[in-house]
This record gives C-alpha cells, sequence and structure tokens, in this order.
C-alpha cells in the first residue's frame, strides 16, 4: 500500500496489520476460499513495506523499522522511523539499494527516471535507474517544516509534467525536472490548514480526495471530498462526497478505485460518471493495486489477495489470487501482481516481497 500521507496515522495501521499477521497460517485456513495460484518470492527479510512500484525489470520497495525511545508514554514526541529505499529484479535476485532513507511512501517513474518522496516530506527527488548514485532533488519547499500545510502530500507523473499535491491543497505543476513549477489548482476545506489525504492520475485528470475528521465553526461534520482536476485548465469539479471512510485511492490510468468501511471497493469507470460497486463483502482492506482489467485486493484480515476480473465493464465476483501472511502493499504491472507482507519469525523480520503472474 502506500502509506497514508499522515505518516502516524499509518504506523497505527500498520502495527495492528502486523498483529493480525503475526497469528496468520501460510496455508489455507478450514472453510476458506482454496487460493488460485501461489506467490513467487522475490526478496526476504522484508519489514513494513512501503513504495511499491514496478518500472525498468525492477521492483522498487521500501522497508522500514520503528525506532522506539525506550518509554511508551514518550514514544510519540521521541521514536521514530527509518528505512531503506531497494529494488529487485522482476524476476528475483540481488537487492540494490537506492537510498538508506525511509519510510519512502510515494513513489512514480517518467522520463526515464524513478521520483519519490516520504510522509510529511518537504522534497520529492528523482534517480536514473542507469546510475543509481545519480539523484537529483525535483521539489523543496524552503518554507516547508515537515509539519503542516507546506508538506508533500503527494506527486504524479503526467506525461512530461510533474503535479505536486501540497497537503494544504496548492496544485502545482511543473516540467519533470522541476522547472517551470506553478500553481494549477487549490482545494480548500473550511478554514482548515491540512486538507489532502491522497490523489491519483486518470486520464487527463488528478483526482484529489480530502481528509476526514473535518468540522464547522459550529462543530458539524464535512464529508469527505473526491475532486476531479483538469490537468490542462485547472478545473476542478466535485465528484463525490462520502459519508463513509474511503481509502487506498488508486488509478490504472484510466479508472480510479478506492475502498470505503474496509470491505467494500467502488469504482469510477474511465474517471467520469459515479461510483458503482466493484467488490463487497472483504474482510479488511489494506490495499488496492489494478492494472487496466483487473482490480486486485489487499485483504488484511483474510491473510489474502483477491483479484477481480473486468473491474472497470463488468466486474465478476472476487476470487482468492493467492494466501499472503501479513500482507500491507500492492502494486501490478504486466500481468502480474507485486506485493509485500510484514510478520515476524523467530524474533526476525520475515516480510517477503512476492509476484504472482494472473492469466
Amino acid at each position: 500500500m502506500r502509506f497514508p500521507m499522515i505518516l502516524a496515522a499509518s504506523l497505527l495501521l500498520a502495527t495492528s496489520v502486523f498483529a493480525q499477521g503475526c497469528v496468520a497460517d501460510t496455508g489455507e485456513a478450514e472453510g476458506e476460499e482454496a487460493a488460485l495460484t501461489s506467490a513467487k518470492t522475490l526478496a526476504k527479510g522484508v519489514a513494513y513495506p512501503s513504495g511499491l512500484a514496478v518500472t525498468g525489470g525492477h521492483v522498487y520497495f521500501g522497508s522500514n523499522k520503528f525506532i522506539a525511545s525506550g518509554d511508551p508514554d514518550l514514544d510519540q514526541q521521541n521514536a521514530y522511523w527509518t528505512g531503506k529505499f531497494s529494488r529487485v529484479p522482476v524476476g528475483g535476485g540481488r537487492a540494490e539499494l537506492v537510498t538508506d532513507v525511509g519510510p519512502i511512501t510515494n513513489v512514480r517513474a517518467g522520463g526515464g527516471r524513478v521520483y519519490y518522496t516520504m510522509s510529511d516530506a518537504c522534497w520529492i527527488t528523482s534517480v536514473d535507474p542507469a546510475h543509481l548514485g545519480t539523484t537529483k532533488t525535483v521539489y523543496d519547499d524552503d518554507d516547508c517544516t515537515g509539519e503542516g500545510p507546506g508538506t508533500v502530500s503527494g506527486f504524479e507523473i503526467a506525461g512530461e509534467s510533474l503535479v505536486v499535491v501540497r497537503v494544504d491543497g496548492k496544485i502545482l505543476k511543473g516540467k519533470l525536472d522541476g522547472t517551470g513549477m506553478r500553481q494549477l489548482a487549490e482545494i480548500r476545506v473550511g478554514d482548515w490548514g491540512d486538507v489532502v489525504d491522497s490523489q491519483v492520475v486518470a486520464g487527463n485528470n488528478l483526482f484529489v480526495l480530502t481528509q476526514r475528521g473535518h468540522t464547522t465553526n459550529a462543530g458539524a461534520t464535512i464529508p469527505q471530498v473526491l475532486y476531479r482536476i483538469a490537468l490542462d485548465t485547472g478545473r476542478s469539479t466535485k465528484v463525490t462526497e462520502l459519508t463513509t471512510a474511503p481509502s487506498n485511492l488508486v488509478s490504472d490510468g484510466n479508472n480510479v478505485y478506492y475502498a470505503t468501511e474496509g470491505t467494500k471497493v467502488m469504482g469510477i469507470t474511465g474517471g467520469v460518471g459515479a461510483p458503482k460497486v466493484v467488490a463487497e463483502g472483504l474482510g479488511q482492506i489494506i490495499d488496492l493495486a489494478a492494472d487496466g482489467t483487473n482490480l486486485f485486493i489487499a485483504d488484511s484480515k483474510r491473510g489474502s489477495i483477491y483479484v477481480v476480473k473486468n473491474a472497470p465493464t463488468a466486474p465478476q465476483k472476487q476470487k482468492k489470487l493467492v494466501a499472503a501472511k501479513g500482507i500491507q502493499a500492492l502494486t501490478a504491472s504486466g500481468g502480474t501482481v507485486y506485493f509485500g507482507t510484514h510478520f515476524i519469525e523467530n524474533n526476525k523480520y520475515a516480510g517477503i516481497l512476492g509476484s504472482v503472474t494472473f492469466q
């Protein structure tokens, strides 16, 4: 999954999933639907995976650790997270270090480079896949402190453009090298400073989901809203208001999907029209991925990955694709779904980066 941009919330979720992953069984539970296939392990010893992306024959992934302060009462102030961002060939093999920084949460590819950033960061960096030591900062906000409105909620690669979405709702667009950056649009939610939850690109539009928990001055709850913003004009359109908690906003480049209530997936075909139910009756959705034809669902409660065939046009009932103990993150590319897991065995991190080719 791509960690939510509010890192503290994402880590609480990760910890909860870790607890479930510890007791999950690698085999099929009695009475459970049999998996359609089994997975291939690409890398071992993964912890709290994040930032999964596939490009240039490699899978990029973060592996992260929580460094406790030693005093649970002080962890919120003094504890911190660290990690490494690496890559491994899509067929498996030796992992290569991309950067000794983490958790890397947002990763995109374009213009022959890989772009990445952390949650609550003020910067976006790109790296040349052919020369991993060749990095370049393509976005850096000097006024950003890492806390509050100036931080990067996320970013997207749209053709030859870099689109930066700040947590305060300002949306910037420039060249892939970071030059020519200008404000394209702005999303506002009352007087709140932090407003953006997540974003994706579908077609020539940017979809932005606002955060939950906002209220009016009178104390009334403000629903979360999904906006569609034209990347050429900046025109903003309200797609839908969401009264149930949405999460895991993803796109296959054309269609948009998101989870609600942790058990249902909604889809917007072609990025237009009203959301429709694509899958329901899941246990606890922790991530989604789509390849243009199929939707893949990571269910942390059931320790499984499910597939929904023909998701954009005529979604079929989801089927269990593979068992995945401690499942946390997904991405899909070229008919293959890649995933990351987290669990502990014999006091060691034992999560994997795995893949499943789907026919």
